[in-house]
């Protein structure tokens, strides 16, 4: 909750900031329990596997996703990281897609496949 996106894209963006902080305290009521609760807060994330993290251009998680991509990354992960330009948080959920919200599904499928099949 402490990337410029959660104030950039706070509101009106379908992920209220307000709500995002609400549901943090309630999933760790305990604030000095959140940092062990954040994989990206973790000291170390050598031996974590493959990832697939698709962020959204219009998300207040977005920068905790690229961050966390840069970290995996760094500690040897193999990273596939890709920030949907236009879309918001959620966007993999629409059930009455846009043409630009379908080409996105259709990249993290494809995405999928080649981490699973690899």
């Amino acid at each position: 909750m402490s990337q410029p996106s959660v104030e950039e894209k706070g509101s009106g963006h379908g992920l209220d900031a307000d709500f995002l902080a609400w549901t943090v305290a309630q999933w760790t009521p305990d604030p000095a329990v959140r940092p062990q609760a954040s994989s990206l807060l973790a000291s170390d994330l050598y031996g974590m596997p493959d990832a697939l993290i698709v962020t959204a251009e219009h998300d207040a998680l977005r920068d905790e996703g690229d961050a966390y991509a840069r970290r995996l990354a760094q500690a040897g992960a193999r990273v596939v990281h890709r920030q949907e330009a236009g879309l918001v948080h959620g966007f993999i959920q629409n059930m009455d897609l846009t043409s630009h919200e379908a080409a996105a599904h259709d990249r993290l499928f494809a995405d999928v496949a080649a981490l699973v099949h690899r």
